[in-house]
């Protein structure tokens, strides 16, 4: 239905052929605005979860503090994943790559940071280094506690890096031979 209505709107020729470069630099201003957001993350900061009486020292204010507020505590250090995957999205539109699949894109994006966040979990809960205790996030000790009465912790572990390491290169929109050359390019 929706589909229909915006399909029905009529739309400059400009527009139409200009489409995926908007949706890149969409996708590219999202990713500075966040990584502003989390570069300039206080934990004194008024947002969404914390009440202050500190002015808003965030670059992009009050939204930009319950962003970066909301975003350390859900996915901890996993925040900067979906800056990554932002790029990495803007890469492919780019590129004009037709066969760029948002949903799995999507789904894929969401998987790594679910185990990208659980392997930072169990990795602050067996060393307890002081410099990983806002790696995680909150969704990383939820699923750790969950699952490691089924898996141990050795067993969660691996699989939360299979997940994360299998869901990373479709969650950044990278393909396999660019990553190659990334590779490649690195050992030079």
């Amino acid at each position: 239905m929706v589909g229909k209505l915006v399909a029905a709107i009529p739309m400059p020729p400009f527009v139409k052929r200009r489409t995926a470069e908007i949706a890149a630099f969409v996708l590219m201003s999202v990713a500075c605005a966040i990584v502003a957001a989390l570069v300039t993350y206080h934990a004194d900061d008024p947002s969404w979860n914390h009440a202050s009486a500190e002015p808003v020292r965030n670059a992009l204010g009050l939204m930009g503090a319950s962003i970066a507020d909301m975003l350390k505590q859900t996915f901890g250090w996993m925040s900067a994943l979906i800056v990554a995957a932002c790029f990495g999205w803007s890469w492919r539109l780019l590129l004009k790559d037709e066969t760029m699949r948002w949903a799995w894109r999507v789904l894929a994006l969401l998987v790594c940071l679910i185990g990208g966040t659980t392997l930072l979990a169990l990795l602050t809960a067996a060393t307890n280094a002081p410099f990983l205790t806002s790696a995680s996030g909150a969704l990383g000790v939820v699923i750790g506690v969950q699952l490691i009465p089924h898996l141990g912790n050795w067993g969660l572990g691996i699989a939360s890096a299979l997940v994360f390491l299998a869901t990373l290169p479709i969650a950044l929109g990278i393909k396999f031979h660019e990553w190659l050359a990334v590779w490649l390019t690195l050992q030079q």
